[in-house]
């Protein structure tokens, strides 16, 4: 089954600092949105490579490094659960997805 994983900044009308960043899991004409516990601001966000700017700190203190290995973290955990109904051969509801990927990161 083919799914992109993609992480962004969410929509927040004129607030440029301390947005939420959002996973979008898309797969069979279905997407899936989990808030990841991660903030940042605008400016700190490289939309294109989906991760925090290098050399950064975040609102809370956090390292652009530190930031970045959870985000790796979570997309390793999505690509362990796609295997796992690849091989159960069954496609996941989005609430399913998000449920199991809770579990998985231990939230």
């Amino acid at each position: 089954m083919k799914y992109s994983v993609k992480f962004h900044l969410d929509k927040r009308n004129g607030i440029l600092i301390n947005r939420p960043v959002m996973l979008s899991v898309t797969y069979e004409k279905q997407r899936m949105l989990y808030y990841t516990g991660k903030r940042c601001n605008i400016n700190q966000w490289d939309s294109g490579n989906n991760k925090l700017n290098k050399n950064q700190i975040t609102p809370n203190g956090e390292t652009s490094t530190d930031f970045n290995a959870e985000l790796t973290t979570i997309t390793k955990a999505v690509n362990d659960l796609f295997k796992v109904y690849e091989i159960s051969e069954i496609t996941p509801t989005p609430d399913q997805l998000r449920s199991d990927l809770k579990l998985k990161l231990g939230k």
